[in-house]
């Protein structure tokens, strides 16, 4: 797993204090958009390094011969809000990077203190994110068989107040 912390971004959506379930069939989980100004270049260089390591990892993790996707090709965690959010201002000019666990992040603030009121994070509040890419391998049956690759993101939230 590759490890990334961000320099300052936006949260959106947060769900830090309680796992919430997409549906009725999916396992409850904690989870926040991080959006990152396209001019933090070295945060997504960093996050870009990571999700590669993923790749690289769940592709040596297929040793029966089956060919994989590129890169290129697949959707990855790193979105460009231009594209993907186009009528939305808060993405304007901004990557983001949705994040989820099931298991509860840890909040704490500058000085690296528990955050415990629940009212100092919510959504669109700024701070710093320690993100981990793993990968995992789904296999998916088309015309024959293609294995795709499916990277997921694990986080641990540090809030930076300002």
């Amino acid at each position: 797993p590759a490890k990334v912390v961000t320099g300052v971004c936006r949260f959106s959506y947060a769900n830090l204090w309680e796992a919430k379930a997409m549906d009725e069939n999916s396992k409850p989980k904690y989870s926040v958009s991080l959006i990152i100004p396209k001019s933090d270049t070295k945060t997504i260089e960093k996050v870009k390094a990571a999700i590669q390591a993923a790749y690289d990892e769940g592709k040596s993790k297929l040793s029966n011969g089956k060919s994989v996707p590129s890169l290129n090709s697949i959707k990855t965690p790193l979105r460009d809000g231009d594209i993907d959010r186009p009528d939305d201002e808060a993405y304007a000019n901004r990557y983001f990077i949705n994040a989820n666990s099931i298991i509860a992040p840890g909040i704490v603030d500058a000085d690296r203190q528990p955050i415990l009121t629940h009212s100092e994070v919510y959504s669109g509040i700024y701070g710093r994110a320690s993100i981990t890419s793993r990968s995992s391998v789904t296999v998916i049956h088309l015309e024959g068989t293609a294995v795709q690759k499916k990277i997921s993101l694990m986080m641990r939230i540090s809030l930076t107040n300002y």
